[in-house]
């Protein structure tokens, strides 16, 4: 379909088909998200291919085009407007009641609502135990679509990711969020209710974990920093993901891997810093990285 006097073009439609198999083939949070790029371009390039080849080809296909590229964004806009839950004003009282709680930055964990808006509204302001990316959510917390949820299991995982409040809300569920809620629906020893608006549930976890345990305490948790202050010399454990590209700017110490969590060496008490810091030396690097 493509001209052989169009290189470029016949090049960078190979290199897409290439990456389209290996982001298949290679789990990673790309997924389907790759498909976007065809979506988005492949009208154009059929109009600028057939425009003078082809019309009556190119005006029989303009319709299920049209549609292949603006079919996403109307629904979207359709469900913005349709549903409550995408103003800051439903996520506000909760938010509010949150920013009230005593101690060190604490993980919240928020059931996932059908368009997970909460990943927007909710997670510059407080870290989620969950978030936006499906691929990475099914990596790491597969017992929400397998169907190996229990009591117990889901107590364990709260912990595990030192989850303090669970906040239900009555949006449209996910469904990846409905044997989650129908649980908590039905009573958990270890949830206890200590906030309720009309649309609103916030539940205290009983002997929450923290996020940092050891030799500091946690001061600020952002995006892709941690911020702690240690008053001895020792190992903290921080219950962040690990990643090789973690790096002491503040302070002094080593960080490295312990299991899917972060274990900080402190080698000096006073303020630390933990942040992303991206190398080619460090690519699926395991060894400790230190300051």
């Amino acid at each position: 379909m493509i001209p052989r006097t169009d290189r470029a073009l016949r090049a960078g439609v190979a290199l897409y088909a290439l990456g389209c198999v290996a982001s298949y083939a290679v789990p990673s949070p790309v997924g389907s998200n790759v498909t976007r790029l065809a979506t988005l371009m492949a009208g154009p390039v059929v109009a600028l291919l057939w425009w003078r080849r082809r019309p009556v080809a190119l005006f029989l296909a303009a319709l299920p085009l049209l549609y292949l590229q603006w079919q996403a964004p109307v629904r979207d806009l359709r469900t913005a407007d349709d549903n409550r839950e995408v103003t800051f004003a439903y996520f506000q009282p909760m938010m509010t009641f949150l920013s009230q709680q005593p101690g060190p930055p604490f993980r919240i964990e928020i059931p996932f609502t059908l368009f997970h808006w909460e990943a927007y509204a909710v997670a510059p302001e407080f870290p989620l135990a969950r978030g936006w990316e499906r691929q990475l959510d099914t990596k790491y917390n597969q017992l929400f679509y397998d169907g190996s949820l229990t009591p117990a299991r889901f107590d364990a995982w709260l912990h595990m990711n030192a989850v303090r409040f669970v906040a239900v809300s009555d949006a449209e569920l996910d469904y990846s969020a409905k044997r989650e809620v129908a649980l908590i629906n039905r009573g958990l020893p270890y949830l206890r209710l200590v906030f309720r608006t009309r649309h609103w549930r916030v539940y205290a976890v009983k002997d929450a974990t923290p996020i940092v345990q050891g030799a500091a305490r946690l001061t600020a948790l952002g995006p892709n920093s941690v911020d702690l202050q240690a008053a001895h010399t020792g190992a903290a454990l921080i219950r962040v993901r690990y990643s090789p590209y973690w790096a002491v700017t503040a302070g002094s110490g080593c960080v490295a891997p312990a299991g899917a969590f972060t274990r900080l060496e402190i080698t000096r008490p006073g303020p630390l810093r933990i942040a992303i810091s991206f190398s080619p030396t460090r690519i699926a690097a395991r060894s400790p990285r230190c300051s």
